[in-house]
């Protein structure tokens, strides 16, 4: 996943949280990154994973506190892939 987080007060924090729809929570945490450009891999999903969604959301948060958020779904075909 890659996300893009500027602000005129600077980015505090930058984080991904992503679920599965079989297995639950796989990830929520930091994406790494700076100079407006953060990411954080997902996968490889298991063959278990076939068919089913990923729910995501990133949350930027701004130097003065403000938090904004964005988030998506996707697919995993069969064989892991994305």
């Amino acid at each position: 996943m890659h996300a893009d987080a500027t602000d005129p007060s600077g980015v505090a924090a930058v984080t991904l949280t992503a679920t599965h729809s079989s297995d639950g929570l796989i990830y929520s945490g930091p994406m790494a990154g700076g100079g407006g450009t953060y990411a954080h891999t997902l996968g490889p999903f298991g063959i278990y994973a076939a068919n089913q969604t990923v729910t995501w959301s990133v949350t930027a948060v701004d130097g003065a506190g403000n938090a904004s958020t964005v988030g998506g779904a996707f697919g995993v075909r069969p064989g892991g892939a994305c």
